[in-house]
């Protein structure tokens, strides 16, 4: 893992309390740190947006970052470029909110993702909307909806109707199967992958993904994206 550009973490639960990540803001602290000895430049905070489960909104988010910002220590701000975003759970109604107003983990991206369970029924209307407001949804760790593994024609449609895919990195090491690695080097194959993160919710979370040893036969293209993963400019 050493060995890969990783310079910019766009999807982790560091805002601490608000979701099922970082609880205090001491750990909070801690990961950043340890993202910063590890070279990452940038990090977008990314809690989760799903109303029925955390009751969290785009103002209690923002609100609830600028408060954890100003105990961030100097030395961390000044190695790491913080901003916030969110992770959208697709569920109903969602494709009838107005995508300007949601928080963008990156400029123009919207990080959007569904039930490890079962597929959004409004998926696809997500996607377009957000897409037809000139704004990009991007999947989170699609490797991760194995109901779609064997159908990943799925996947084509959701490319097609115009979002962004990224990779987790924990998937890399084949942690949640063999279906999610089929999904995942269906994926690759494709070049759908735009964005890689580590999608951290705890300290020994994110040690883990940093010990990680990465199959060669996929490291170059985790690399390649890795690569890629440099957005021209940040939503704050």
């Amino acid at each position: 893992m050493s060995n890969l550009p990783f310079t910019f973490d766009c999807h982790c639960h560091l805002l601490p309390g608000v979701d099922d990540g970082s609880q205090h803001t001491e750990e909070s602290i801690s990961i950043l740190r340890m993202m910063a000895e590890k070279g990452i430049k940038r990090v977008a905070l990314t809690p989760h947006i799903n109303p029925d489960i955390f009751r969290s909104d785009e103002l209690s988010t923002i609100d609830n970052y600028f408060n954890f910002y100003g105990k961030i220590p100097k030395e961390i701000k000044e190695a790491v470029q913080i901003t916030i975003g969110a992770e959208y759970m697709v569920i109903p109604g969602l494709e009838g909110k107005d995508p300007v107003n949601m928080l963008k983990f990156t400029e123009g991206k919207i990080l959007i993702e569904m039930s490890y369970y079962f597929p959004s029924s409004n998926i696809g209307d997500a996607i377009f909307r957000i897409n037809s407001s000139g704004l990009k949804p991007v999947i989170a760790h699609p490797e991760r909806y194995l109901y779609y593994s064997d159908n990943l024609e799925k996947f084509d449609e959701m490319y097609n109707l115009g979002c962004e895919f990224q990779l987790n990195l924990l998937s890399t090491s084949g942690a949640y199967g063999e279906e999610s690695v089929k999904i995942m080097k269906y994926l690759m194959d494709k070049g759908w992958y735009t964005y890689v993160g580590s999608d951290t919710h705890t300290y020994s979370h994110f040690k883990r993904i940093m010990s990680l040893d990465i199959d060669r036969d996929i490291a170059d293209k985790v690399a390649e994206i890795m690569q890629k993963n440099v957005p021209a400019g940040a939503h704050q």
